[in-house]
């Protein structure tokens, strides 16, 4: 869906073509993406099931309230790059109806200022606008379509290439800079790759420890209860990893409290009952 506008992008920033020249590779290089785009999503629409769901996506909530909670969403999305120990299985993000709900402010702040640094450093490094153009293209379709969830991971996995793409171009420019800048140029090159080697090893370690959240269904979803402890379906989820082991007290506990947070939570409350049934059975 947004190849299309990548490789627009890239002829735009990368190649700077404009007018006649960027109207002649859209014909000549782009034009059969389009028409790609186009019957893909003229298929989608007159497939029943797909223009069905896509109705419902309009209905979950009023288009300026989803456009402001997926600039949270887009802003959050960006700080976990910084902060990974903030990544969650099943984030819990707020829906906002005005622009003045704290901390939307902040987020349009933190959006602006990449934006602003893209076309600010479009001139001298291109690659870097092209990377800050990329992540917020690679999110658009997610943006634009209301979902029930604002943010899942897995939207970030295309994007975050655009934001390692930028990172790598500051640091490279950086040490570019830093080399011509002091002495002892040698020094300050070592100085940059250990630094480079140190953030790498941490990363490592931050995965590592993240990859043993999935050992099992309970440490999974008990880590996302803890940092989602106000979303009902992360309980659900831990109670059904609880009964799964057999361990049903919990299972009822988390089942109850997903059926507090959620009153209209069907799964939760079927779930409740089952287990309910069963404990019941098992006396």
């Amino acid at each position: 869906m947004t190849f299309p506008l990548a490789l627009l992008l890239w002829d735009m920033v990368i190649y700077r073509l404009r007018g006649a020249s960027l109207r002649l590779a859209v014909l000549s290089r782009h034009l059969a993406f389009w028409i790609v785009l186009l019957l893909a999503a003229g298929w989608a629409w007159s497939h029943p099931r797909y223009s069905f769901l896509a109705q419902v996506s309009f209905t979950l909530r009023p288009l300026w309230d989803n456009f402001l909670s997926e600039v949270h969403a887009v802003a959050y999305a960006s700080m976990l790059f910084f902060c990974p120990w903030k990544q969650n299985f099943d984030h819990d993000l707020p829906v906002f109806h005005s622009l003045f709900q704290w901390p939307l402010p902040y987020d349009l702040l933190v959006i602006a200022g990449l934006i602003a640094a893209g076309l600010v450093m479009v001139q001298r490094h291109p690659l870097f606008s092209f990377g800050i153009g990329w992540f917020f293209l690679q999110l658009l379709p997610t943006s634009l379509i209301p979902r029930a969830d604002l943010l899942s991971e897995r939207n970030l996995y295309l994007a975050s290439i655009g934001l390692v793409l930028a990172i790598i171009v500051l640091g490279s420019r950086l040490m570019q800079w830093l080399t011509t800048a002091l002495p002892h140029s040698r020094t300050v090159r070592l100085g940059g790759y250990s630094v480079a080697l140190t953030v790498v090893l941490l990363l490592s370690l931050v995965t590592n420890q993240r990859n043993l959240i999935y050992r099992d269904q309970i440490s999974l979803w008990s880590d996302t209860v803890r940092k989602s402890a106000n979303k009902a379906r992360p309980h659900n989820n831990l109670g059904h990893a609880y009964a799964l082991q057999g361990e049903w007290d919990q299972a009822i506990e988390e089942f109850r409290t997903a059926a507090r947070l959620d009153p209209n939570y069907a799964l939760a409350q079927n779930n409740l009952r089952d287990a309910y049934l069963h404990v019941v059975g098992r006396d």
